[in-house]
Order: C-alpha cells, then structure tokens, then sequence
C-alpha cells in the first residue's frame, strides 16, 4: 500500500499557518490544519496509507520530521504553506528532498498558489508545487506516479525548473470527502488547538467552499478555491455534527470556517430546523456576512445553539466599504446591530486598518463603529494584502504597496502591514492598531459587560482566562 506522509511543516511556536490571516496571534489561537485534515481524508478514502503530522502543535522540528519518515517510509510527502511563511516552507521541503531523494516531496497551500514565481526562482530539489485547492490534484499525482498533466501541478524538471500541464483538475464534490473531523480523531489532539473567541476545546469544519459576495481582499475566493460557491448538503452536514456528539465527546464547539455561512438563508433555515430535530445541542460559531441576514434566521441560529457571529465589518467609513465591495453601510450594521443582541447572540468584530481612505483624522471613525456596535471581542487587523486579490491590484497601482515579496510579516510572525498610503503610513497603520486595541479592551464599560457574560457561564469564563493571560501582553 502506497504510504503518504501530510506535513503542517515546523516554524514559529505557535504560528497559526491554516488561519486567514497566518501569523503567530497574539490571543494564542491556533487553527487546525484544516485543508491538509481533508485531505488526508480525501486519500484515505482512496485506501492509502496516511499519516499526518502537525509540527506546530505538537512543537516537532527538522530532525523529528526525519525520523518519522525513517520510521513510515512515504513514497510521497505534502507539506503545507503559507504565503508569509512560504520561503521557509519551501526551504523545509528542499531539506526533507535532500535527505531522502526517494521520496516524491510536494508543497501546496496559499504559498506556490499566490507565489510560484518565487518557487521558480530559486533553483529548488523538492518534486513539485500545487496551486488552489488540492485534493484532486494531488491524487491525480499519486495515482498516476508523478504522470499528471494538470494546469495546477507544476512538476520539477530536475534542473529546479516548475512546469505545469494543460488539464483541469476537478474540484472535490464536498460531500464525498469525509469528515475532517473524524481525521482529527484519528490524527490530531483537539486539545492542542484553541480559539480565542470559541469555548474549548474546539473543532473546526467547513460545510462549502468558495463565496459568492467575493469583497476585494479576501484571499480565498478569489485566488485558492476552484469554482464558484459550492456547499454539502445539509443532511452531510448534520450527520458530521451528529459524529462529532458521539465521536468527540469533550468537544464544546464546532467552529464553521465558511466565508460566508449565512451566503443562503434557505440552506441556514434548513439547517437550522434539522440541527433542533436532531436535538443536537453542540454549541456552535459561524463567519457571518453582515449584508445576507433577516429577524427568522437570527431566531434560528440562536434556537439551533449558535453562540457566536464572527462577521467583518472592516471600517467605519461608507468610502471604504464601498471600495472594498462589502456592499453594506454603517447604518446596515447598527441595524443589524440590534436584531442580534435581541436574540442574544454574541459577536466577533474585525475591522482593517489601512484601508485607502484611511487617515489620521478619519480612521478613528472605525474605532467609533466598534464601540457602538455590541461586541463580545475585537480585532484590529493591519491591512494585509493578498497578491491576486483587486485590492492588492488597486495598492499596487497607486503605489501604495511596501513590497510585493512574500514574506512581509514580522520576524516574530507577528501580523505586519505591506502597505503605506500618502496620509497614512506602515507605522501608523500599525500604530493605530495597537491603540484601538487597547482602547477597545480597556474601557470600564466594557470590563462590566465581560463580568457579567462570564459570571455565570464557566466554559464562558474558561475561554475568558485562557485568551487574557496569552494576550494581557498586548494590552499594556
């Protein structure tokens, strides 16, 4: 039986490679390796054998990688990447090549998707890159002995050249992957992995792929997934919330990673009046986008036991979500606003700083914003510009972009801005975000709020405790 090694390679302690925006956190949250967890089910499922190995959580380093592989003798290893960690990952890879020449070494991820021209330059060993989503393509490589002619695999010519063929690979029917969760079970420890704003432990799925709203920096969508918006059935879906009850016992959330969970009000409806029939009580949180919503589904979720809405509001200014397509106003969000806390449901606020109408005086409109709205937690993210994106394209040609490499990040892997506008540069983007932060965590009114929402809850409180003392650190 073929055997295939599937790597979340080493780096930084801590840093969270699958999240949206991969960085080392500063509240500690940790993101399972998501994309990678499907696929090893994927190729499971294909009857071989599989091992996947997360080097962040479990803190495992070049030589420990070696002596798994001396121990499971793959015929192919995946690693995983990410764009600001890409050089290091592909680097990771190269050593893994040179030490075993035998085994068949590909990388994939947001990296050789977004930056393959950086792959191409640097006379690399490793076998291979693939570009998007990767299930498919990757199969492809493994059952046809590196023989594949698709457009999304780039093949080593031996030289440290990367060619690609002329197929289209296929996206994944979402349905007949199965469930990630059930490959956390069997390969990774749910408990090394926290959400700052989620109970714990946690578990995080995805129940479509892709959105159809596709605002002008989110990278996903516009650059990673194959097709257009995609989503399994709501009977899979229940089903994988039904495993997860019997399966995960100690699990107290299932995080949905979806762009856009609400992006069809039938299917949320549906779903949610199937999850109260099953009496499925497993709380639940879900990215909710804040233009796709009506009085029904809110009551829904909250019946159905969806505790928190992560949405990204982004800015206070009407200019800037209008140049970033969010299609939404400031008004729509104190709207909405209101029927959420009437239902009683708590919310994730994500806002960007450095957004192009941004400046000193102006951008404290964004701080207004989250202080109106009614906000369990806060992020104040630097405007961070995924390459192949529209908005990239509109700060390049302003001539508002720092670099277009790759690894732009801190050295800590702390998040790091690439942009600099005329009135507003890198450093007061970065700046500023650390004082909204402050200013948002500090206030007395909001440290009542906190008292009294975790008084009377301990898992509440447990999750509280856990995120202060990883983030009380960015506070002073």
């Amino acid at each position: 039986m073929t055997k295939i090694l599937i790597i979340n390679p080493p780096y930084l302690k801590n840093y969270s490679r699958p999240s949206r925006s991969p960085a080392v956190a500063k509240s500690g949250t940790l993101y399972y390796p998501i994309f990678l967890s499907y696929l090893a089910g994927y190729l499971e499922k294909k009857n071989y054998e599989i091992k996947l190995i997360d080097c962040i959580a479990e803190n495992l380093e070049f030589d420990d990688i070696c002596g798994i592989i001396r121990s499971f003798i793959p015929e192919f290893i995946i690693s995983d990447s990410s764009i600001p960690s890409g050089k290091k990952d592909s680097l990771f890879l190269d050593s893994v090549k040179s030490a075993f020449p035998s085994v068949f070494c590909a990388l994939v991820g947001p990296y050789p998707t977004a930056y393959s021209n950086e792959i191409q330059n640097n006379n690399f060993k490793f076998d291979a890159f693939i570009l998007r989503e990767y299930e498919f393509s990757a199969g492809k490589l493994i059952e046809l002995k590196y023989k594949t002619n698709l457009k999304t695999v780039y093949l080593n010519d031996s030289t440290g050249i990367f060619k690609n063929g002329t197929g289209n690979p296929e996206p994944a029917n979402l349905d007949e992957i199965p469930f990630v969760s059930s490959v956390y079970k069997r390969s990774l420890n749910p408990k090394k992995y926290f959400y700052s704003a989620g109970l714990y432990p946690v578990v995080s799925i995805l129940s479509s792929r892709g959105c159809p709203f596709k605002c002008s920096f989110c990278n996903l969508p516009h650059t990673f997934f194959l097709t257009a918006y995609r989503r399994r059935t709501v009977q899979n879906l229940i089903d994988e919330f039904e495993f997860i009850k019997r399966e995960l016992p100690d699990i107290k959330e299932i995080w949905i990673e979806d762009d856009s969970f609400n992006a069809d009000l039938n299917y949320v409806k549906t779903f949610c009046a199937e999850k109260i029939k099953a009496n499925n009580r497993l709380k639940w949180t879900i990215n909710f986008n804040p233009r796709v919503y009506d009085e029904e589904t809110l009551s829904l979720l909250r019946k159905a036991g969806c505790r928190l809405l992560v949405i990204g509001y982004e800015s206070g200014l009407n200019s800037n979500l209008d140049i970033i397509n969010k299609n939404c106003s400031v008004k729509d969000y104190l709207e909405l606003d209101k029927l959420i806390a009437k239902n009683k449901l708590k919310v994730h606020g994500c806002f960007i700083i450095g957004l192009p109408y941004d400046a000193k005086q102006n951008v404290y409109e964004t701080f207004a914003l989250s202080k109106k709205l009614r906000l369990d937690t806060v992020q104040f993210f630097p405007v961070m510009l995924n390459k192949n994106t529209p908005l990239y394209d509109l700060y390049k040609n302003g001539g508002w972009l720092k670099t277009e490499d790759s690894d732009f990040y801190c050295p800590d892997g702390l998040h790091q801005t690439n942009a600099s506008l005329p009135d507003f540069s890198d450093r007061d983007i970065m700046a500023t975000c650390a004082e909204f932060r402050k200013k948002f965590y500090l206030r007395t009114e909001y440290f009542f709020y906190k008292f009294f929402s975790v008084i009377f809850s301990w898992g509440e409180l447990k999750r509280t405790v856990k995120s202060l003392i990883r983030f009380a650190k960015y506070l002073v």
